[in-house]
């Protein structure tokens, strides 16, 4: 192959695009929507990339060092596999140190390491390795050995300066994010953010931003404002008012999108809060207040009656507050332009 800098730019921005575009279209048809796939706000999945690129300096130095072409290609299934997987650990755990949140998660497959990787994918990227090389990249370096050189040049700057700003954007963006997010009680009673500040800090309580709950409100808005009313009528009648911000910030953490049309997502009004209750217990330690909140917040949809005040009232406010948030998006529909 034997490339240079600007033609290793070029083929990273072709597979970083193709990327994008396999996991948007596999997301947008499973979901039966659009999906926008990716970390960076443009239309490019940087990982597939660096992915490609990895791959194919494995495959070049391969060509150059085993003379025969099938354990050849046995070596590229195994290095590929590794390195790749390598390269996913990275990037997953960077990305979620930075901003506190998982782009990708396998925490459902066998075997997976802190939800980053998981042996499957590994054996997929193998395979990958060997599609890229056989059928793929004969066909890119194809399309690509027409253009003239100093082609090459203008889209390889016009790439890197785009990847610079983007990246920049979207950085700047997802830590405003985090930082409103983390934020959002600030404006609260400070005896309120004292009662969700350990909440706020976990990991996995702001992965509820990632899913919508009503509207266009996303699972972690309208839990904090169940929270807080709850906290505030709690306060006032003399209740368990800690719990009661604790219990309703937890009670809607069952961390997905109930809105996918699976048949697991059917009786999601009657299994999500044993679902949060679940998430909930394995990250922070509960009382037996908090523990009812979350599990019978959704009475009477749920049969199992509540067991203290202060489960009632969360009920009455989720109610409340899930109402006049599928009202103001419905508004917010009718007033968009057709």
């Amino acid at each position: 192959m034997g490339y240079g800098l600007n033609e290793w730019v070029v083929i990273f921005a072709i597979y970083a695009f193709g990327g994008w575009l396999l996991e948007s279209v596999y997301a947008s048809m499973k979901r039966k929507r659009f999906v926008k796939r990716g970390f960076l706000t443009g239309v490019i999945c940087p990982i597939y990339g660096f992915g490609a690129v990895l791959i194919l300096g494995l495959f070049e130095w391969i060509q150059r060092t085993t003379p025969d072409p099938g354990w050849g290609l046995v070596l590229l299934f195994i290095l590929s596999a590794i390195a790749v997987t390598v390269l996913e650990f990275a990037a997953g755990w960077m990305l979620e140190k930075l901003f506190q949140r998982k782009w990708w998660d396998y925490s459902q497959n066998r075997w997976n390491l802190y939800g980053y990787i998981c042996p499957g994918f590994s054996l997929l990227w193998g395979g990958f390795a060997l599609i890229l090389v056989g059928v793929l990249h004969p066909a890119v370096e194809k399309l690509i050995s027409s253009w003239p050189a100093f082609d090459y040049r203008i889209a390889a700057w016009l790439f890197m300066i785009d990847l610079v700003l983007d990246t920049t954007y979207t950085a700047r963006a997802h830590l405003r994010d985090r930082h409103v997010i983390c934020g959002l009680a600030e404006e609260m009673e400070e005896e309120y953010q004292r009662c969700v500040k350990e909440l706020l800090e976990h990991e996995q309580v702001l992965r509820m931003a990632d899913f919508i709950q009503h509207g266009r409100t996303t699972c972690l808005d309208h839990s904090l404002s169940v929270s807080y009313g709850s906290y505030r009528i709690c306060k006032r009648l003399g209740l368990d008012y800690r719990s009661a911000a604790r219990g309703g910030l937890l009670h809607d953490m069952f961390l997905y999108d109930w809105h996918e049309r699976e048949p697991k997502r059917r009786w999601h009004g009657f299994t999500h809060p044993r679902t949060a209750l679940t998430h909930a217990e394995a990250c922070f330690c509960l009382n037996p207040v908090e523990r009812d909140m979350i599990l019978r917040h959704m009475w009477p949809l749920t049969p199992a009656f509540p067991r203290y005040p202060e489960s009632y009232v969360i009920t009455l406010v989720d109610k409340y507050v899930s109402l006049k948030e599928v009202f103001q998006g419905f508004r917010l529909v009718n007033r968009l332009p057709s």
